[in-house]
């Protein structure tokens, strides 16, 4: 399970199965995935009190996008910016758009029994956690880990 090509949910369902071969049951699953550092303790225990309060099968960390979704698209091979912006939001300023949010990858919680039925987090049963963005880096490169060093070093 420890190849490049296996999953976190591929990791999950082995950890499940090889639970239950043991006859051991857990109620949740918590994935807190080491590249989301700046995440706080206040935040897992309130994703998790979430999930209970909506009775929720997974609740899932986000924060509002950096750049709205709306001003992102994929290009044609040629590069051509034709249908790049759709029409209902060409000359809106960001203010006039609604909030939009991201994975921030910080925190996702799931029943355990929800997880294995779904084969994943994010399903009609999932709900949001919002996270601050200063608490949303999610270290993929080395800018990533520029910035969290200057806001864990500014906190």
């Amino acid at each position: 399970m420890s190849d490049d090509t296996a999953s976190t949910t591929d990791v999950i369902l082995h950890a499940i199965d090889y639970y239950k071969s043991k006859n051991v049951y857990f109620d949740l699953i918590v994935v807190l995935q080491p590249t989301s550092p700046l995440r706080i303790s206040d935040d897992i225990d309130a994703a998790i009190a979430l999930l209970k309060e909506k009775n929720a099968s997974a609740i899932v960390s986000v924060c509002e996008n950096e750049h709205h979704g709306l001003w992102s698209n994929s290009l044609p091979e040629n590069g051509s910016m034709k249908d790049f912006i759709r029409e209902e939001i060409k000359g809106k300023n960001r203010q006039q758009l609604p909030k939009n949010y991201r994975l921030n990858g910080a925190i996702y919680v799931s029943k355990m029994d929800e997880f294995a039925k779904y084969k994943g987090f994010i399903h009609e049963g999932t709900f949001a956690y919002i996270m601050p963005s200063n608490r949303s880096v999610d270290i993929d490169n080395e800018i990533d880990f520029k910035l969290a060093e200057i806001l864990i070093d500014n906190n």
